[in-house]
């Protein structure tokens, strides 16, 4: 975990990795078995049983801060301490997702109904370390832990949801599809410290609860040509990461999204040529954000509006037997309409790290002559963005070559890829403050193989 770099490292391609000790481990267990059931040719139920162990221990760089830092227009504190923690988060989580589905004589209509539990007991602690730095090189040198606690807690996470989706055609080639979705989410914080400005609030219950409407619609003008639109709502609470992990909890409401939706596609040669096109407006209340501090430090934020508008558009295409390629793209528009931070007023300004264009395009070689051989080659395009909410500098973007190939046969499956085949330098993520820049760099040219295989073709019958 190097952290980011500032843009004289950047420029000059000087990459000492300012934080030597940081780490991040994880351990993680997953588990899921499904059970279905067809009562006949119209009926159909479906029960999912998970089970997720997940441990994070990590000394982050994104949490080191400066002790010398800017109040009030004034530089204060000591140029050769930073701050940081060791921290980690673990939860287990035990779900039960069970949904119906019945097919209906009348205008050939489905109703699917279902609901799911979620139960993630989840604890998080975290234990301050004293930081050298030094003055001349800006490298944090050396840490030393000590006894105080940053954060202890744990918390108790239930999700309960319910959903009911109803789906018709009232006329030959019009699809319209109806739905409901209840979420209820219960957060019960646990402080195992004395509550302060530092280890955060006293034992807190918080619940969420939104019912989100969705409804739409396709029509098919024939086989090769159709369109679609839909309206929908989107209800996304605070995570428990971005409410109990910092020394201080935020307050954060849960953000409400509206979407609008129109597009199409056409097969413009049979079996050979087809596109797609869509066009969406989505209004964001509350979003969730980060924002980079003057110490060096991120802190979750709620924007109070957002807007959020782009055309998206895809070509697939098979012009021989063992070629294909796609390609597809977006133009996009993301602005704060109500946002106001310490009293800067960032209305009418777009966001920060949201570029207007992105494209990815793809071509894949299968020769026949040679079964279950691939080659491909991806090419990703990232454009323009502000670096800051102040829109007052930009990063240009960048583009990555992915070659990939891979191999399978009788369940098996090798593959090598290599990943920004070209060596591009660039950031992948880029940001501007009253810190000064931020760069997170991409990886060089890298390697990456691997071999699987599938079980199933054990139990299949001969």
């Amino acid at each position: 975990m190097s952290g980011s770099i500032d843009s004289t490292m950047f420029a000059s391609r000087t990459f000492r990795n300012l934080q030597t000790f940081t780490y991040r481990k994880v351990d993680a267990l997953r588990y899921h078995s499904t059970l279905t059931h067809n009562w006949n040719d119209n009926s159909k139920t479906t029960v999912t049983a998970v089970y997720r162990d997940n441990t994070i221990g990590q000394n982050p760089a994104y949490r080191v801060k400066d002790d010398y830092r800017k109040i009030n227009g004034s530089f204060v504190g000591k140029k050769n301490l930073a701050h940081g923690e060791i921290n980690a988060s673990s939860f287990h989580s035990y779900s039960l997702i069970a949904q119906h589905r019945q097919n209906l004589d009348w205008k050939k209509s489905v109703v699917m109904g279902g609901f799911n539990i979620d139960l993630s007991p989840s604890t998080y602690n975290a234990n301050y370390i004293r930081i050298k730095k030094d003055t001349v090189s800006k490298k944090y040198i050396s840490y030393q832990n000590t006894d105080s606690v940053l954060t202890d807690y744990a918390t108790k996470l239930n999700n309960y949801a319910a959903f009911v989706n109803f789906e018709f055609s009232p006329v030959e080639k019009l699809r319209i599809v109806a739905s409901l979705r209840y979420d209820y989410f219960h957060y019960d914080f646990d402080n195992h410290l004395k509550p302060s400005a530092f280890s955060g609030s006293a034992d807190t219950v918080n619940n969420f609860r939104r019912i989100s409407p969705k409804i739409g619609f396709t029509y098919n003008f024939s086989n090769r040509t159709g369109i679609y639109a839909n309206y929908s709502e989107g209800f996304v609470p605070p995570q428990v990461t971005e409410m109990y992990t910092g020394v201080k909890v935020p307050n954060l409401d849960p953000s409400i999204f509206y979407n609008y939706e129109i597009g199409g596609w056409i097969e413009i040669i049979k079996n050979k040529v087809s596109a797609d096109a869509s066009a969406y407006k989505l209004i964001g209340t509350n979003e969730i954000i980060s924002v980079k501090m003057d110490d060096g430090s991120f802190t979750n934020q709620n924007a109070g509006r957002t807007l959020h508008r782009g055309i998206e558009a895809g070509l697939n295409a098979t012009p021989i037997k063992d070629v294909s390629f796609r390609v597809s793209g977006a133009y996009s528009k993301h602005e704060f309409v109500n946002y106001v931070e310490k009293g800067a007023n960032y209305n009418g300004n777009e966001m920060a790290n949201a570029p207007h264009w992105i494209y990815n395009s793809e071509i894949w070689y299968k020769p026949s002559f040679i079964k279950g051989l691939r080659i491909g080659a991806e090419l990703q395009h990232v454009g323009r963005y502000y670096a800051d909410p102040q829109n007052t500098a930009s990063y240009g973007g960048y583009n990555a070559l992915n070659l990939r190939a891979g191999y399978s046969i009788k369940g098996f499956e090798v593959w090598l890829n290599v990943l920004n085949a070209t060596d591009n330098y660039y950031s992948y993520i880029t940001s501007k403050s009253s810190f000064g820049w931020s760069y997170q760099l991409a990886e060089p040219r890298n390697f990456n193989a691997g071999i699987s295989y599938d079980f199933a073709n054990l139990f299949k019958k001969k």
